[in-house]
């Protein structure tokens, strides 16, 4: 009821400066927005009242729906699922298409060189002491840098043996300000460390104009893109495994300006190889739960796929369920016998099955327990 009045009062008397003072600013010849004349003040002024008095309406609907289950007792059982039912319609007519979010376009400023990324071939980014990864998101990229509130440890501890020594690492976010490590050659090309070759790190950029003789492949007013033409593709085969159990050790042999990610990848429980693996392996699909690679294997070896491993993932290849191993310290591993095929990672975490079977369990429980008491509420009316 106090809300009702209050709507009332404020459609009789809107506040300022919609009452008088805007259409005094409009007088003057001061354009709002849209508003440029007198008509545009009287729209906004009869929308203002239009929607205070509907909204006092819908208060006075409540209120006499309120004095009816009041005065009926009755009825409160046989009206209650309907009134929930109201409820929960007016919540999702309220929310179907609303967003209070504006155009991600209008975030940051266009960066053309993101844009000549965004159609090159695919590959991970990494900016050189400039531009925040979420900006890079924006895009459509995906930089390899994020932020240690999501980011798990294995990960940040692989990005932090590949920063440079310049980089100013926050408290909470070890490699949102990351600067890689990174060497300009002769010849005008750039080296990064071996593990953004691992990662999939293909695009550096820069920011300010190319120094030390750089050959920028794609250049603006402001930014400039190197390419690591070392990079590795996301799903690569190295040529042997090892077994490194000790953290430790796994981290200081990954460390190494030796380490060469096609050559060897290392994984914490033993692994039987023939030999030396040859074959390729191909990303031909992708969603954020599902990973298809088409692989074909000379020999048997291992597919390596540069992404998080998480025991939430599976691993189906031809259609037949396979371990996914950790390898090297935070990616996913899977063991294939020689030929060709599927394979696919999917995300099924345990919990999200429990989730459903527990919210289906609720829901049967709900039901059961609605038609208990509507039962008995209708034998009780039968009765007297």
């Amino acid at each position: 009821m106090a809300l009702g009045a209050w709507c009332v009062a404020r459609a009789i008397s809107p506040p300022e400066p919609i009452h008088s003072r805007l259409g005094q600013v409009v007088e003057q010849g001061t354009r709002i927005g849209w508003i440029r004349d007198l008509e545009a003040v009287r729209r906004v002024q009869a929308g203002l009242v239009r929607y205070h008095v509907g909204a006092a309406a819908w208060c006075g609907v409540g209120v006499l729906c309120w004095l009816v289950l009041w005065s009926r007792r009755a009825w409160q059982s046989r009206l209650l699922p309907l009134l929930a039912a109201l409820l929960v319609g007016d919540l999702l007519w309220f929310a179907h298409g609303r967003s209070v979010q504006s155009d991600p376009a209008l975030y940051f400023p266009p960066v053309p060189v993101l844009e000549k990324i965004a159609s090159a071939p695919p590959g991970r980014v990494i900016g050189y002491d400039c531009l925040l990864a979420s900006v890079v998101a924006m895009r459509g990229l995906h930089d390899i840098r994020g932020y240690d509130s999501v980011d798990p440890a294995r990960f940040i501890q692989l990005l932090v043996l590949a920063s440079d020594a310049r980089s100013k690492p926050l408290p909470y976010a070890l490699v949102q300000r990351m600067i890689p490590k990174a060497q300009f050659t002769s010849e005008g090309d750039i080296r990064l460390s071996p593990i953004l070759d691992m990662l999939n790190v293909r695009y550096v950029i820069l920011r300010g104009a190319p120094t030390g003789g750089a050959k920028p492949r794609f250049q603006s007013e402001d930014y400039w893109v190197m390419v690591n033409s070392n990079a590795l593709e996301r799903a690569f085969i190295p040529r042997r495994v090892e077994t490194v159990a000790d953290d430790q050790a796994r981290l200081e042999k990954l460390a190494s300006p030796d380490f060469s990610p096609q050559e060897v990848a290392y994984v914490e429980s033993p692994v039987e190889l023939p030999g030396p693996s040859r074959g390729n392996a191909r990303i031909v699909e992708e969603i954020p739960t599902r990973v298809t690679i088409s692989v074909r294997l000379e020999t048997a070896g291992m597919v390596v796929l540069a992404d998080l491993w998480d025991k939430g993932w599976r691993a189906d290849w031809n259609g037949r369920r396979l371990p996914i191993l950790r390898v090297n310290h935070a990616l996913r591993g899977v063991v294939l016998p020689a030929g060709e095929g599927t394979l696919v990672f999917r995300y099924a975490p345990a919990s999200f099955s429990w989730g459903l079977a527990l919210a289906g369990t609720a829901a049967v429980a709900l039901l059961l327990w609605t038609a208990a008491v509507w039962a008995r509420k209708r034998q009780s009316f039968r009765d007297n």
